[in-house]
């Protein structure tokens, strides 16, 4: 989304420079350009923004957003914060120009109209005066450094457009800060300096506080009216409304994908080598099977740096959660280096011996396409619930099917059967520091041992993919840690 932003921003600057036309008003009290998506502020990971009623405009990031899964209430918390009336003009303008390839839009006829049919996204809190217009005028003509006139390009009063046009970049706690809260008690913001990045903006005077007693005209004091929050509490929303990975055509070989993991991974260049150094993460594999027998090796780097370092490796589909490890939820299947247990759902079981740096650590995974009924799982309402189900509600399972892994070839047994139908990727979860290098084949150090019909993960990239003009290069086997990044 960011990219396409600044390639549209590239282009609208270019034609900018000689856009004199006028703005159709009618057609831009129907123009509208919501946010693509909702990010959550728990996991960072992304959601239709049409979740929410009124979702915000492009440029406005002035809520919080919580999914099912970080939300403490197990539902989704949407929370719409107070902008002042310069941040409502610049996400208007912004909305505007990237919309219509204008770069000069007329106040009343434009401007207002714009704000007015989209009040309640915009501005909710606030209330339509007499002279709300009039608000809006002054707010262009005292932030010259964000709002320049028609007057100094078109020498034509009543026209304004952005100085600079990119995203308005809000400061999200600046606008919590002077929103209230539950109980309607106005919070006195630290500074309400409204700018944008690059520029230090203009001060403007701070609100007179809520309760500030004014005359009226019988003599009596009254009291300012005071200004609510929008929230929003939703029901329910399970994983159908998350925005999946799905393998992208850039990946021309078999590596983990920076997109279908967690943002705190670091990566080596050629994305075999990975790294987390705090709490539990995963990292998935650029492409999945859903069906067929897969193998695929794991070797456990020297992590004699991070002495909490620990590992769970294995199986994971797209809707694993990735700010966990692998075998958290209902989605994941994992082998740890500690005890050597087994995880699925959280639940840790006794399983084979434990590894450490220098292992080589097999896994396979065998998908069939046979489907049968699976017990109700009685999983906790904090972890993630299957979507995909049957008529009776209950997860389709793959009937044969198995996961098993092996420690420097050695098979370690079944450690997982009947396992839930999907596309599974191979998944691994790092913590306080760990690093692990993945080898998708087609050679491997360690051929599991009296397995039959089983293919290198390798395979799992369509040779006719069209070739990558950059590819990165591998890095060097004596240290492949030395350029790790998280780029």
């Amino acid at each position: 989304q960011k990219e396409m932003t600044e390639e549209a921003n590239s282009q609208h600057n270019d034609i900018f420079l000689h856009t004199n036309e006028q703005s159709n008003s009618e057609d831009l009290l129907n123009f509208v350009l919501p946010s693509s998506s909702l990010k959550c502020i728990g996991c960072d990971d992304l959601f239709p923004s049409d979740l929410v009623k009124n979702p915000p405009l492009q440029g406005d990031s002035a809520y919080e957003f919580h999914c099912s899964q970080c939300s403490p209430t197990s539902k989704i918390n949407f929370v719409r914060y107070i902008k002042n009336w310069t941040e409502v003009v610049h996400i208007t303008l912004y909305n505007l120009t990237i919309g219509t390839g204008k770069k000069f839009f007329r106040l009343k006829e434009d401007i207002c109209s714009f704000i007015d049919s989209n009040w309640q996204t915009l501005c909710p809190d606030k209330k339509r005066t007499n002279t709300w217009n009039n608000t809006i005028g002054s707010a262009l003509s005292l932030h010259p450094k964000i709002f320049i006139s028609g007057v100094e390009e078109l020498s034509q009063q009543g026209y304004w457009g952005l100085k600079v046009i990119q995203d308005p970049q809000l400061s999200r706690e600046r606008c919590k800060a002077i929103s209230r809260d539950s109980k309607g008690k106005k919070r006195k913001p630290e500074d309400t300096t409204y700018s944008t990045s690059g520029d230090g903006g203009s001060k403007k005077k701070p609100r007179k506080p809520a309760g500030t007693e004014k005359k009226a005209k019988n003599g009596k004091s009254k009291k300012f009216k005071k200004e609510k929050v929008t929230k929003q509490i939703l029901p329910t929303i399970i994983h159908p409304s998350r925005i999946y990975y799905t393998p992208l055509p850039k990946y021309t070989t078999l590596c983990f994908a920076k997109e279908n993991s967690a943002t705190m991974m670091e990566f080596s260049d050629d994305k075999l080598t990975v790294r987390n150094k705090k709490g539990y993460r995963m990292a998935r594999a650029s492409h999945g099977a859903s069906i067929g027998n897969w193998y695929y090796e794991v070797k456990i780097n020297n992590n004699q740096n991070y002495p909490d370092a620990h590992i769970r490796l294995g199986w994971s589909t797209e809707k694993g959660y990735t700010q966990a490890p692998v075998g958290f939820d209902c989605f994941s299947y994992s082998y740890r280096d500690l005890d050597g247990s087994k995880f699925f759902m959280s639940s840790g079981l006794p399983y084979a011996s434990p590894f450490g740096p220098g292992d080589v650590i097999g896994c396979l995974i065998k998908l069939t396409n046979t489907t049968a009924l699976a017990p109700k799982l009685n999983q906790p309402n904090w972890i993630s619930k299957e979507s995909d189900v049957d008529s009776q509600g209950y997860p389709a399972v793959l009937s044969e099917s198995s996961i098993s892994f092996f420690k420097n070839g050695v098979p370690q047994g079944i450690a997982f059967s009947e396992i839930l139908q999907g596309m599974y990727y191979p998944a691994v979860s790092l913590y306080m520091g760990a690093s692990v290098t993945a080898n998708f084949g087609p050679e491997f150090e360690n051929m599991p041992a009296d397995e039959e019909g089983w293919r290198p993960c390798s395979e799992l990239v369509s040779p006719q993919s069209p070739p990558q003009p950059d590819s990165p290069e591998h890095l060097p086997d004596d240290d492949p840690l030395e350029t790790l990044s998280s780029k």
